[in-house]
C-alpha cells in the first residue's frame, strides 16, 4: 500500500464555548448587585447599630433641662447636641419603633455616649425630683422658738416672715378652735419643701403633718376616749411633752394630769410658767410662782389656756391613752435617783411624794 500524504489546510481551529444566554447573563448581574447591596446593607446596619449602641462604657453624667413643649424630635436633637446619643435621626426612628414618647419636660441626668435603650428608659422614667430644702423641728419647742429653728436650717428664710405667717391666721389646723393660736399644731419632724417654697409653705407642711398624725392617732375621738375635747387633750399632750423625760413615763404623767383635773386641784406643772420665758434652762423665781398668770398652774386649777409646746406622737398617744396601771390613782410624780435615769416616781400619797422629792434634791436632780 502506498503511503498517502494528506495535506491539511494551514487554517487553525479554535474550540469555542457556547455563547452565554441572555437570561444567564442577567441572573449573574442581578446576583452580583444583590451581593453588593447585601454587603452594603450589612455595613450600614452595623454602623447604625453602633450609632445607637456605642461600644465601651458610657461617659460622664451630665444634667440638663428639657424645656416645656419639647417634641420627641427636638428632644432627640438636644440629646445629640449634649453628646448623650451619637445620632439623633436614628434615635428618632428607634423611639418610634419602640412606641416611645411623648416625654415629660424637666431636669434629667444622662451619661454621655449612652445606649439607646438606657436613654429611652431614663426618658420614660421622667425628670428628676425638683431640688428641696430640708428643715427639722424637734419636739418641745414653742411657737416663739420654732421660727429660729427653721431659719437655722434654711438661712434664706426670715424669722419675721415666719412669725407673720404663724400669727396671721391664714394657715389653720382642722383641730384648731376659733380664736386659738396655732401653738401646738406644728408637728415636730424633718421636712422637705421645694427649693422655691416660702415661709408659708413651711408652716403649711407642719400643720398638714399634724392633722395627718393627729387623725391617725384618733384625736377626733378624744371626748369618747378620755372625756375631754381634742384641744384640751392636745394641751395635756404638750404638758406631757415638757414633763416626761422617757417614753415609759408619758402615759403615767398624762394620768396624773387627768387625776388632778378630776379632783379640781392645781396641776402644779412648772413647765407652764417656763412657757412664758425665753431662756433655757428655765429658772423660776418666787415672783413667777406667785403670779396671777393663767399659765401659773401652781395657783390656778384646770389647764393652761393653750398648749405650751410642739408635741411628739408619743406624747399625743399618752394623752389619748393615759396609764391604767401603776399610776392609775397617782397625783404626784418626781424624778427618783433609785429608778433608771429619767424615770419618775409616781404616787397617790403626799408623804411618799415628799420623801421621794427629798431623795431627788439630795441627788441634785433639780427637784425644788
Amino acid at each position: 500500500m502506498t503511503d498517502v500524504d494528506v495535506e491539511l489546510d494551514d487554517e487553525e481551529y479554535e474550540e469555542l464555548r457556547p455563547e452565554m444566554s441572555r437570561r444567564r447573563k442577567v441572573s449573574v448581574i442581578v446576583l452580583g448587585v444583590f451581593l453588593v447591596l447585601a454587603l452594603l446593607a450589612g455595613l450600614v446596619s452595623f454602623w447604625a447599630y453602633r450609632q445607637l449602641f456605642p461600644t465601651g462604657k458610657p461617659g460622664t453624667e451630665i444634667v440638663f433641662e428639657i424645656p416645656r413643649g419639647s417634641s420627641t424630635s427636638s428632644i432627640a436633637d438636644l440629646l445629640e447636641k449634649k453628646a448623650v446619643i451619637d445620632n439623633a435621626f436614628l434615635f428618632k426612628l428607634y423611639v418610634r419603633a419602640k412606641n416611645g414618647g411623648p416625654f415629660q419636660a424637666g431636669t434629667y441626668r444622662f451619661p454621655t455616649h449612652d445606649g439607646a435603650d438606657d436613654v429611652l428608659h431614663r426618658l420614660r422614667g421622667g425628670p428628676l425630683a425638683p431640688p428641696t430644702l430640708r428643715f427639722t423641728v424637734p419636739p418641745g419647742l414653742n411657737l416663739r422658738q420654732v421660727p429660729a429653728q427653721i431659719v437655722k436650717d434654711i438661712p434664706t428664710f426670715s424669722v419675721d416672715k415666719l412669725n407673720q405667717v404663724l400669727t396671721a391666721g391664714a394657715v389653720r389646723s382642722q383641730f384648731q378652735p376659733d380664736g386659738k393660736p396655732i401653738e401646738g399644731f406644728l408637728f415636730p419632724d424633718t421636712y422637705e419643701i421645694g427649693e422655691g417654697a416660702d415661709e408659708t409653705a413651711a408652716v403649711q407642711k407642719m400643720v398638714a403633718q399634724f392633722d395627718k398624725v393627729a387623725t391617725e392617732s384618733g384625736l377626733q375621738d378624744a371626748q369618747a376616749l378620755v372625756g375631754y375635747d381634742p384641744y384640751q387633750v392636745l394641751t395635756v399632750a404638750s404638758l406631757v411633752e415638757e414633763e416626761a423625760k422617757v417614753d415609759v413615763d408619758r402615759p403615767k404623767v398624762a394620768r396624773v394630769i387627768y387625776n388632778r383635773l378630776a379632783q379640781g386641784v392645781p396641776l402644779g406643772v412648772d413647765a407652764t410658767l417656763c412657757y412664758l420665758k425665753d431662756e433655757r434652762p428655765c429658772v423660776l423665781h418666787q415672783s413667777d410662782l406667785s403670779s396671777d398668770s393663767p399659765y401659773n398652774t401652781r395657783r390656778n386649777t384646770g389647764l393652761p389656756p393653750t398648749p405650751i409646746a410642739a408635741v411628739s406622737l408619743k406624747s399625743l398617744e399618752a394623752a389619748l391613752h393615759p396609764d391604767d396601771g401603776d399610776a392609775r390613782n397617782a397625783l404626784y410624780y418626781v424624778l427618783d435617783p433609785n429608778l433608771p435615769a429619767g424615770q419618775h416616781f409616781f404616787t397617790a400619797s403626799a408623804s411618799e411624794f415628799e420623801s421621794a422629792k427629798a431623795r431627788c434634791k439630795a441627788a441634785g436632780l433639780g427637784c425644788d
